[in-house]
């Protein structure tokens, strides 16, 4: 059986794995990979502050291209309301793409793994044919294919420069999703924010 690793268990890891299973039309294992061990929500999708809502209508968030109402038939199932034009919290949607990931485990068994642990090498295998990733614990897997999942590099690290003799130190923020660190910010007077996307908007709110 060929066995394909992705690396990183967010939300373009998990689904690509999710779509391998269910395309291959022959034996395939799918290894996926995460530091975090949490499987389905990445990043993204892991905040529980309800004001931090998907900027896409729930009608257009299915996993599944032939089930466009899966994600809104998901909702409805805690929620008779709820409605293909709602913008729903983003911790909604990690817990529906993490359900994803245990239904599969279920329905694919042995062919789907998913692997707790840090990549910190990819390097050809011997016949060149195979990929050994090297984990941070010592352990080394091999893969007939290997997909790079892993998300966005950390920001460029910003230079700080002081506020003057005797002014304050600015505080700079390179982790927008580290929750100490933004509470913080609410006793400063002056808030500067590096970017105009969603996460940017998240952090308004």
């Amino acid at each position: 059986m060929s066995i394909v690793t992705i690396i990183g268990g967010g939300f373009s890891g998990a689904l690509t794995a999710l779509h391998l299973l269910r395309l291959s039309t022959r034996a395939l294992g799918v290894r996926v990979i995460d530091r975090s061990g949490r499987f389905g929500p990445g990043l993204p999708y892991q905040t529980r502050d309800p004001m931090h809502l998907l900027n896409v209508p729930a009608g257009n968030m299915s996993a599944w291209p032939d089930r466009p109402d899966h994600f809104v038939e998901y909702l409805r199932g805690a929620d008779r309301s709820a409605g293909s034009g709602d913008f729903v919290p983003r911790g909604i949607y990690g817990d529906y793409l993490e359900s994803l990931v245990q239904a599969a485990q279920h329905e694919f068994g042995e062919r789907l793994s998913l692997v707790p642990a840090e990549v910190v090498a990819t390097v050809p295998g011997e016949d060149d044919r195979n990929h050994v990733i090297r984990l941070r614990d010592g352990r080394e897997l091999v893969s007939d294919a290997v997909v790079f999942a892993f998300g966005h590099a950390p920001p460029r690290r910003l230079e700080l420069t002081g506020g003057g003799a005797g002014g304050p130190t600015p505080v700079l923020v390179e982790d927008p999703w580290n929750a100490a660190a933004i509470e913080r910010l609410e006793t400063a007077r002056h808030v500067l924010l590096i970017g105009t996307g969603l996460t940017a908007l998240g952090i308004c709110l």
